[in-house]
This record gives structure tokens, C-alpha cells and sequence, in this order.
């Protein structure tokens, strides 16, 4: 098929073809490239509120709790289902992390969880494989973090999962004696969970997605306009001439087949177009010598 095609045809085709391999891999850099800075600045994001989480439980425990013990008031540690009706109970720093966490989570917005492997509260285990992983990395590993992105549209999200350490005598003792602890030998220091922070990322990834269309429309349209104008200017001064310059050496050709030498094979110029015209000129002038000589002889 590809045989049949015209010059015209030819040079067109492979042309969209190349215009199309570019766009779609335009398409893909700028949205992996544009995901990817959507992901980097949600990173940022969570680490700014994993440090203002923190910064509101060193202060709890260094003034709210000490300035208690310093001023002699007795204050005991509870978690937050009974600290309410206990005279002198405080919430544990883990359980203020937990209420102040809570009327962030009710905006709709950013989730901020303190959640473990060995937890006492069953709603504060590890929800998913990629929370349980990386609960169970940070066991080990308290100054790094795991992070993914997980789901996918409307659902998609960022989360980044922090080491949470055992800070106070408060935690650890707590933690160590309730009844319903699977795990009673934390010290000081001890990974006793995790930080989990969740950024919803659907309304950056649907920016992507429209920035992206955009950029590729502009692309496309800019490089058919530059296409189309460079095969314009091809055809009216390569295309157009080589075609017609063919069909005079056609013509030429069908006269000298049929025996008609009189009519000279005019074609200037230095190209392949022109030499290819001077050789069909020798040719005719040699063919019609040749036969006037056979004329002669007979």
C-alpha cells in the first residue's frame, strides 16, 4: 500500500506519525514531572505538620505537665476515656496528640493518627499493609520515615508515617501496666508507634491533569502549525517541482516509447531532477541517431 502513495502522502504521514510519538511523550514527562512536585511539596507539607504536632507535645508534657509537678499538684497520667472522671488525671502526651488530632481530622482536611503495632485502643492499629510496613520499620529506624501515596482519583493521598518515641515516664509506665498491652517492656527512648499524617492529593493531581492538557494542546497546535507551514513551503519548492518535473520526463518518456524523437526533453537546473532530465536528452539523441541510421542502411 505504502508503494501507492503519493510523494505528497509520503512526506505527510511520517510527519504526523513523529508529531504524535513527541506529544504523547511530551504528555508523559510533564505530567510524571508535575506529579512528582505535587508529591514533593505534600512531603514538605507533612513534615511542617509532623514538627508542629511535636511541638505542641513537647510543650504539653515541658510546661502544661512539669509546671504541675513543680507546683506540687498531684496529676496522674490516663488515657482519654478516663482521665475526664478521675480528680487530678491528665491526658497522657500520646492521648492529647490523639484529641488534638481528632478536631483536625473533623475539617476534612489533613489527618494527623498516632497509631502502633502493639496498640490498646483496637481503632489505633495499623489500617492498611503499607501503615503495618512501615509501623514495623520505624521499630528500628526512629530518624527516617516511610511514605506512599495510596488510591487513586478523588481518593488519592499522601501519607507520610513518623517515628513516635517513648519521651516521658508517663507513656512508658502507662503503656507498660495496662492490662489489655500486648507489649509491657517500653523504655525511654522505645519506638512505641507512629505518626501517620494523610494530605488528600486529588485536587493537585486534578490540576496536573488539566495542566498538562492544556500544555499539550498548546504543544500540538504549535508544532501542527510549524508542520503544516514547512510542508506548505516543501511542496511549493521541492514537492510541486519534483512532481512536475516527473510528469515531463513521463510524457517524455511515453513519446520516445512510441517512437517520437523530435521533441527535445528541456529540463534545467543541477539537482537529481535536472541531471536525470539531461541523461533522458542523451538518451532521445542517441536513440534517434541510432534509428536514423537504420533508416539510411535500408
Amino acid at each position: 500500500m505504502f508503494k501507492n502513495w503519493t510523494l505528497g502522502v509520503r512526506a505527510i504521514v511520517p510527519t504526523i506519525i513523529v508529531v504524535l510519538i513527541v506529544t504523547a511523550g511530551l504528555a508523559f514527562m510533564v505530567n510524571l514531572q508535575q506529579k512528582n512536585l505535587a508529591i514533593a511539596n505534600a512531603r514538605r507539607t507533612a513534615q511542617a505538620i509532623s514538627k508542629q504536632v511535636q511541638a505542641e507535645r513537647k510543650v504539653y508534657t515541658d510546661t502544661v505537665v512539669a509546671k504541675l509537678r513543680k507546683d506540687g499538684l498531684p496529676a496522674s497520667f490516663m488515657d482519654l476515656k478516663t482521665y475526664g472522671s478521675t480528680a487530678g488525671a491528665i491526658p497522657l502526651p500520646a492521648s492529647f496528640v490523639h484529641a488534638t488530632s481528632e478536631l483536625v481530622n473533623s475539617k476534612g482536611l489533613h489527618t494527623v493518627d498516632l497509631l502502633s503495632i502493639w496498640n490498646i485502643n483496637p481503632n489505633k492499629g495499623p489500617r492498611n499493609q503499607f501503615e503495618q510496613e512501615a509501623l514495623q520499620f520505624l521499630v528500628g529506624n526512629q530518624n527516617e520515615f516511610k511514605d506512599a501515596v495510596v488510591g487513586e482519583g478523588d481518593a488519592a493521598r499522601y501519607v507520610q508515617v513518623q517515628a513516635d518515641v517513648a519521651a516521658v515516664e508517663g507513656c512508658v509506665s502507662c503503656h507498660n501496666a495496662h492490662p489489655n498491652s500486648p507489649k509491657k517492656d517500653f523504655s525511654i527512648g522505645d519506638t512505641m508507634g507512629g505518626l501517620v499524617i494523610s494530605i488528600p492529593l486529588a485536587t493537585e493531581f486534578a490540576a496536573v491533569r488539566s495542566n498538562t492538557f492544556t500544555l499539550i494542546i498548546i504543544s500540538l497546535g504549535s508544532i501542527l502549525l510549524v508542520t503544516v507551514v514547512a510542508l506548505f513551503f516543501q511542496y511549493i519548492f521541492v514537492n510541486r517541482p519534483v512532481i512536475q518535473a516527473m510528469d515531463q520526463l513521463e510524457k517524455a518518456a511515453d513519446r520516445i516509447s512510441t517512437g517520437e524523437m523530435d521533441d527535445p526533453v528541456e529540463m534545467g537546473g543541477s539537482d537529481e531532477v535536472g541531471r536525470l532530465g539531461k541523461a533522458f536528452e542523451r538518451m532521445r539523441l542517441s536513440l534517434k541517431a541510432a534509428m536514423d541510421e537504420l533508416e539510411k542502411r535500408k
